[in-house]
């Protein structure tokens, strides 16, 4: 390319500006990642209590748009999706400690309202149903 390209100068100048004025990609992921973090503190906390969207972007300080965004492009899937994987691993972890008395009462403090709809999620997740998991792994 020929040193006197306007489209190269316009792009140079254009990332020089971004740079001067602090605004650079880097700058604003540091900052979209410190928000997704304390959303994602939220969840490990209260993982077991009924989670909106909207609690995890005001724990983010995000509104809930740019929050969907922001979480699905840092973690790569929806807000939602990252609180069942999470609350599942919970319950998967408990069935190994055997610390839960039974399967239901295992679903129930991670956070699971409908023993079924958390079978086929574990299921779905391990390969196996919450039983069949523990009998595997337990000690």
């Amino acid at each position: 390319m020929p040193a006197s390209d306007p489209g190269m100068g316009a792009l140079v100048d254009s990332l020089l500006y971004g740079l001067v004025r602090g605004n650079s990609p880097e700058v604003v992921h540091r900052q979209r990642d410190a928000r997704i973090q304390r959303a994602l503190e939220r969840i490990a906390v209260d993982y077991a209590d009924a989670l909106r969207v909207e609690d995890l972007a005001k724990a983010a300080g995000m509104c809930r748009y740019s929050f969907l965004r922001a979480f699905r492009a840092s973690m790569g899937e929806s807000p939602y999706q990252y609180l069942q994987g999470y609350r599942l691993e919970r319950a998967a972890e408990q069935l190994r400690g055997g610390k839960a008395a039974s399967v239901l009462e295992t679903a129930l403090e991670c956070g699971f309202t409908d023993p079924g709809r958390f079978a086929r999620a574990f299921r779905a997740r391990f390969g196996c149903v919450p039983r069949e998991y523990r009998a595997r792994h337990s000690g």
